[in-house]
């Protein structure tokens, strides 16, 4: 509303500028002129003198006020350029060719997570993303924790990861893992109960997807000795794991 007033002033200042540029001269012709055009002329003028000292940068008060909110630590100048501050061509130290005679070891560029990246990158660059599915079973409290866990642990390597309230039996979760399609099947409970659950469970997906243990229990020897290979925990080292699932899910 505010906006639209002020267009509508302008407008009709405009008009009262034309009529007095165009109506026969008149006394005071030239005052009453001075006295509409200034002020129109002038608004721009000030308004970019009040702006120059807002946002100055050593007493702007828009410094101050974000200084005082606690949003910056230090003035900004909003209206630094880069004069100076480009960057200049490479020297060489021995002012020869571009080849010092000293040699230096180079700095390691690469980042902690880039690694991942290649990882998710490989998974992506397949054309096939992995589905793990969470058969969450027994301990309600163990097995949410522990299907939060392997799904983002599965996840860094870009697998599409489904979780689940909880199933009655291992039957149950394995044949909705099946209608799922799932490449893996994360059984997720307690320690306890591993020794209950993990060996039906393997034996009824029975080859058809990847079958892991979320946790290490303590009945983990047995479980291996019947044939369970795959246990993911906060021990694991997760890019080996997950480098060596790979290799296995995307041939």
């Amino acid at each position: 509303m505010f906006i639209l007033i002020c267009l509508l002033n302008r407008c009709h200042i405009n008009h009262f500028i034309k009529f007095i540029g165009f109506i026969s001269v008149f006394k005071g012709r030239k005052v009453a002129r001075a006295v509409i055009v200034f002020p129109w002329a002038t608004a721009l003028i000030i308004q970019s003198v009040i702006w120059k000292y807002t946002i100055n940068a050593d007493y702007g008060a828009l410094n101050i006020l974000l200084t005082k909110i606690g949003l910056i630590d230090e003035f900004i100048n909003f209206t630094e350029t880069a004069g100076t501050k480009r960057p200049v061509g490479k020297t060489c130290c021995c002012g020869g060719n571009g080849e010092c005679e000293a040699q230096y070891e180079k700095l390691d560029q690469s980042r902690q997570a880039s690694a991942f990246e290649a990882l998710r990158l490989e998974t992506e660059e397949s054309g096939r993303r992995p589905k793990a599915f969470m058969l969450t079973i027994g301990n309600l409290a163990m097995r949410q924790a522990r299907a939060q866990f392997s799904c983002n642990f599965l996840a860094c390597a870009g697998y599409e990861v489904i979780d689940n309230l909880g199933f009655a039996t291992v039957e149950e979760g394995v044949e909705a893992a099946m209608a799922a399609k799932a490449d893996i099947v994360v059984l997720c409970s307690s320690d306890d109960e591993y020794a209950e659950y993990a060996v039906p469970a393997f034996k009824a997906v029975d080859g058809r997807a990847m079958f892991i243990v979320a946790g290490a229990p303590a009945c983990m020897e047995e479980l291996q000795a019947a044939g369970i290979e795959h246990f993911i925990h906060v021990r694991c080292n997760v890019l080996e794991t997950l480098k060596e699932y790979n290799a296995k899910l995307l041939k």
